[in-house]
């Protein structure tokens, strides 16, 4: 919803490109600290438990390896 209303804003409104550019300084701030209060939430001793460390593997391996993709 937030996505779809964001791109309707920048194609509809004049001023949305001077307002991008001032909210663009904000972006790398604002990633940052969500990244960190996600991060401090996260409870690093269920990765004891040797089931879910290899699932946690073999997901990471799984969205690392990519199809061989030929480009024509």
């Amino acid at each position: 919803m937030c996505m779809m209303t964001g791109t309707v804003f920048c194609n509809v409104c004049k001023t949305s490109e001077a307002l991008m550019e001032r909210l663009d300084r904000w972006t790398t701030p604002l990633s940052i600290l969500f990244f960190v209060l996600s991060g401090a939430e996260l409870d690093m001793q269920i990765l004891k438990n040797p089931v879910v460390l290899l699932i946690g593997i073999v997901y990471i391996c799984g969205r690392t390896v990519s199809p061989d993709e030929t480009v024509e």
